[in-house]
């Protein structure tokens, strides 16, 4: 790649549009070359993405990557909405990101979708924020969103998320609530407000405590279980109510070294961790992600616990 074009794209956060490479004197035909090279992506008619930064990047930066892209075409005036705000902040996503680019103007105009993107109105009393160079609107806007595009579950995970780590307050969230009546997800938000939880640590534990409650479970989020001899503590995921079972949900991650081996030190102590809570009293369910999508092998896996320790007491 062109010196003077690899300079451009880095000051640029690695996306360049064909007018800026044009007045490198970088010809369609360059950017055609080096795109079959693989050294540029081409993520939407007109703007390009360094290849090797793309290819390096996860799935939310790699949306981050395609809506500079679109931003960089339109003139002034638009900020990111929906999952590119969630991408932009980071916040969890069930599966792949979606491909599409949405963004709201900052002033009136009208919907308008493209092959690549979709622009929707402006939202009242909406406040705009910088997110490491990207124009978005603030997360308990792009959570109404998401709601209105994803359904419960997402809106859910992304709403325990943001509560989580303190990015969504929920007095704003009842504020945007209050002066969006009537909008798309506005339903949506609204039971998911009461099904949140900020003590849930990932997506996993969001969708887990869903499950429990559809089941007809009662639990409380991130127990701290203690003894004194000798002395122990443990944080588990769920205590179910009445009964002495933990339910732990594992995304395999944490037992993963850097290299993406079997950490063995974390299963041992996963192991330990689980005989000392057994040695307590309390039953132990792990439940992982191919689980959830078995709520009657879920319920079988909890009857059975609550029976065992029914015998114990």
């Amino acid at each position: 790649m062109d010196s003077a074009l690899r300079l451009l794209m880095d000051s640029r956060r690695h996306v360049i549009t064909a007018a800026a490479a044009t007045e490198l004197g970088v010809s369609p035909r360059d950017l055609r070359a080096l795109v079959a090279k693989g050294e540029l992506f081409r993520r939407c008619r007109g703007a390009y993405v360094d290849g090797a930064a793309f290819r390096a990047a996860s799935s939310e930066e790699q949306h981050c990557f395609r809506a500079r892209g679109v931003l960089a075409l339109l003139p002034s005036g638009f900020a990111l909405s929906h999952h590119s705000t969630a991408a932009a902040w980071s916040l969890p996503w069930l599966g792949a990101i979606p491909r599409r680019v949405h963004l709201v103007r900052e002033g009136p105009g009208q919907h308008r979708r493209s092959t690549t993107h979709t622009i929707h109105r402006s939202l009242p009393s909406v406040r705009l924020q910088d997110r490491d160079g990207l124009r978005v609107i603030e997360p308990a806007y792009a959570i109404l969103g998401i709601a209105a595009e994803n359904g419960l579950r997402q809106t859910v995970a992304v709403l325990d998320a943001g509560l989580h780590t303190g990015l969504v307050a929920s007095s704003r969230i009842e504020e945007m609530l209050g002066v969006c009546p009537g909008w798309p997800g506005h339903e949506v938000v609204t039971a998911a407000t009461a099904l949140t939880d900020p003590e849930a640590e990932s997506p996993g534990e969001s969708l887990t405590r869903l499950l429990l409650r559809s089941l007809g479970y009662s639990v409380r989020s991130q127990v701290e279980i203690r003894a004194t001899s000798p002395e122990f503590s443990a944080r588990v995921d769920f205590l179910l109510e009445f009964y002495p079972v933990v339910i732990e949900f594992d995304g395999l991650k944490k037992y993963a070294a850097a290299d993406g081996s079997a950490d063995h030190g974390a299963l041992v102590r996963a192991k330990a961790r689980e005989d000392r809570l057994r040695a307590l009293g309390y039953e132990v369910v792990r439940l992982v992600w191919a689980d959830l999508k078995q709520p009657e092998r879920v319920r079988e896996l909890l009857e059975a616990a609550c029976r065992r320790a029914t015998k114990v007491a």
